[in-house]
């Protein structure tokens, strides 16, 4: 196509030709009929008539330019046909100023640039939205401090291995213990979480607050990590340990409390928007009954929870009084797994094998916690093991996530 309208342009009239009558000149042409309609087609042709209008163009050659114009101009307007002819026009102009200007030396006019093109519009933002990405976000690292940082595990583990560095009677000791693992991707994702737009009233000053608190003791992490590797305290006599002992432990205390808080806050957060949509679901639907299961599984944990303070290996005397409800949150759990157990059974097809998991694993947590505070009494006596629950816990939570990411129908 190309090709041809450029021949067609070059082609000259027959010496002596003159336009045919009342044909108007391309300038007035466009006046008349407004235009070819297409912008691009329109600045070929002001172009091409610019540049027949040069003196270069011998006048007999002229006329027979100016209809080949004119021919573009009362082009028939084919409605939908304007994107074909602009994109046509686009490609034909430079290749007809080339050959324009190679035979006259005429002042043809290259192609406009093409506008640029305008960025869609972005919808305004959603606000519900913004929160719940927030809050995904903020449930995202509530898991990572569950699996990689255990504070007050991680201090009581400190303190009992430094004993007799940092207890009032140094000595006896010449190796310094240091195993709290680095915050630098927590507090990355934590920063990331806060800085998103939204709100999430429930959740964002505890975020806050413990993305404070972790940046004050990460420096302080990364220093002793170093100490410890390093084994420098072989040259200074753990005088660097010592030192820093009491703003260590501390910051460690203060990020515990902060970490608690975080927890509860997004944990609150998510029961009770799974305790309003558990209620919004078919009674005895597989969604119902894993997610019925799964806020019974919560509740126990949380009961659990207020038995055991933060570092501590046993159920303390003082709490015993805290085992019945504890036991209560046990019988819940297990009536609503039993139920979980008869729906997966009926399902067909069956259901993803890791539901089925799930349930077998939540059986196991029950017999883990029962077996925890059997034979607790009140008064002094031997503090039953609580450590376990937790590692079972963590586990069945983790199979719980694999269930309702494989099996659709599990989910609300």
């Amino acid at each position: 196509c190309r090709a041809a309208l450029a021949v067609l342009i070059l082609t000259a009239m027959p010496a002596g030709a003159q336009p045919v009558p009342g044909q108007a000149a391309p300038a007035q042409a466009a006046t008349e009929m407004g235009g070819t309609g297409v912008p691009a087609c329109d600045s070929l042709v002001a172009a091409y008539a610019r540049c027949i209008a040069s003196p270069g163009v011998p006048e007999a050659t002229r006329n027979g330019l100016r209809q080949s114009a004119d021919a573009i101009l009362a082009a028939p307007r084919t409605p939908g046909a304007g994107e074909q002819r602009a994109r046509l026009c686009t490609m034909t102009h430079e290749q007809m100023r080339q050959a324009m200007v190679t035979a006259f030396a005429c002042d043809f006019p290259p192609a406009p640039a093409p506008a640029p093109a305008t960025a869609p519009a972005l919808a305004p933002p959603n606000p519900a939205a913004q929160t719940e990405a927030k809050a995904a976000a903020y449930a995202g690292v509530r898991r990572e401090m569950a699996e990689a940082h255990n504070l007050a595990k991680d201090l009581t583990e400190y303190l009992q291995g430094n004993r007799l560095v940092l207890g009032p009677k140094p000595g006896g000791q010449n190796f310094f213990y240091f195993g709290v693992g680095s915050f630098d991707r927590t507090i990355a994702r934590l920063s990331a979480a806060v800085a998103l737009p939204g709100e999430v009233p429930d959740v964002d000053p505890a975020a806050a607050a413990l993305l404070a608190a972790l940046q004050e003791l990460n420096p302080m992490v990364a220093a002793l990590t170093r100490y410890q590797s390093t084994r420098a305290f072989q040259d200074d006599g753990m005088t660097f340990a010592r030192a820093q002992n009491p703003s260590f432990v501390a910051r460690m205390e203060a990020a515990a409390a902060a970490a608690r808080r975080f927890d509860d806050a997004v944990s609150s957060r998510a029961m009770a928007q799974d305790e309003e949509r558990v209620g919004r679901l078919a009674k005895g639907s597989p969604a119902q009954r894993l997610l019925a299961t799964s806020l019974s599984l919560r509740r126990a944990m949380r009961r659990y929870q207020v038995l055991q303070p933060d570092g501590a290996k046993a159920i303390p005397p003082s709490l015993v009084k805290e085992v019945p409800p504890f036991q209560d949150a046990l019988r819940e759990l297990q009536d609503n797994n039993a139920a979980l157990a008869a729906t997966l059974a009926g399902m067909s097809p069956p259901a993803d094998p890791s539901c089925a998991g799930f349930s077998r694993a939540v059986d196991d947590l029950i017999g883990s916690g029962r077996g925890m505070v059997r034979g607790v009494r009140p008064g002094p006596g031997p503090a039953a093991p609580n450590e376990g629950f937790a590692r079972s816990y963590a586990s069945t939570a983790a199979t719980l996530e694999v269930c309702a990411a494989g099996e659709a129908r599990m989910r609300p």
